[in-house]
């Protein structure tokens, strides 16, 4: 070891007590709608998000991605080879784990705290890098930091995160799952699903591969649903527009296959490119008049993300 590694680690040592002992500070990380108790001498950074302790060449960097946690999680595991321990954790009453590892970087060791947490929707992942020669004195200042996180965001807001639409449920209709880029809205009252068909609407994004150049074709290609019966009677269609963006609406007559209960489907497309949002819902065709306008209610409250 040098003198100027030396002097600049005794630096490291003197300034240590002034940053990191002073007051911890509340900061928040806006676009993750996170909140978190930063040890003193932290500050945001420029170039990515989170924050900078430049004394001690310590960050704590943050992401998110639309990915489950489980997913992420053990994507995590498999890829990082140098886990010393980890700790399960619940954030804001979402379940995390707070992982400790090592890393080498630019022939440097340092060691990392990862605090990852979210739901079936998205992760969240907080990342605290720092010189392994300070573990003792850090990584327990950085521990407690990591585990004061609290994620604001609401699970009304959660379910829109990363799609580029959102719309308002109506009186019957209510958000029940995520699936992908895709949202399921179904009747709240109960039913026996074994002879009747729960009233059910789908809200879809979707980027395709060619532009759509026939959209009344490209409409009746979409009806083939897999839950019908290949017979499948159009009794309405027509060009409208969904928050000014063009697109075509179906009504038709089917049969569900698991209660050959006779339905009507609703389906309407908004296109732009080769994005385009797929709106299908089903219902029983004694209770059409009852849930048609809550399909159409759900349509007309669309808006699009900017």
């Amino acid at each position: 070891m040098t003198f100027k590694t030396l002097a600049l680690l005794a630096l490291l040592l003197l300034q240590l007590p002034l940053s990191f002992n002073a007051q911890a500070k509340q900061q928040a990380l806006e676009e993750f709608d996170v909140l978190i108790n930063t040890p003193g001498g932290f500050t945001k950074a420029d170039n990515f998000n989170g924050f900078i302790q430049p004394e001690t060449f310590t960050t704590i960097k943050a992401s998110e991605t639309i990915t489950g946690y489980e997913a992420t999680l053990s994507t995590f595991i498999r890829n990082t080879r140098s886990i010393e321990h980890s700790q399960y954790v619940k954030i804001s009453d979402r379940e995390g784990q707070l992982i400790k590892s090592t890393k080498q970087m630019n022939g440097n060791e340092f060691d990392q705290l990862t605090l990852i947490f979210g739901d079936k929707i998205s992760t969240v992942t907080l990342t605290a890098t720092y010189p392994k020669h300070l573990s003792e004195k850090l990584t327990p200042k950085l521990k407690k930091s990591l585990l004061s996180t609290r994620w604001l965001r609401l699970p009304s807001q959660q379910m829109f995160k990363g799609l580029p639409f959102v719309f308002d449920e109506s009186a019957n209709l209510e958000i029940i799952k995520r699936t992908g880029n895709s949202l399921i809205l179904i009747d709240k009252a109960p039913y026996d699903l074994s002879t009747n068909v729960t009233p059910l609407l789908i809200v879809s994004a979707i980027t395709g591969e060619t532009q759509i150049s026939d959209i009344k074709a490209f409409s009746k290609e979409k009806l083939k649903i897999k839950q019908l019966h290949d017979e499948v009677i159009i009794t309405s269609e027509k060009a409208v527009t969904v928050n000014g963006i063009k697109a075509y609406q179906i009504t038709a007559k089917a049969t569900d296959k698991k209660t050959d209960r006779a339905v009507t489907v609703f389906q309407t497309i908004a296109y732009q490119g080769l994005r385009y949002l797929l709106v299908q819902g089903l219902v029983e065709v004694q209770q059409a008049d009852h849930i048609l306008p809550q399909f159409q209610q759900v349509v007309d409250s669309l808006k699009f993300k900017k």
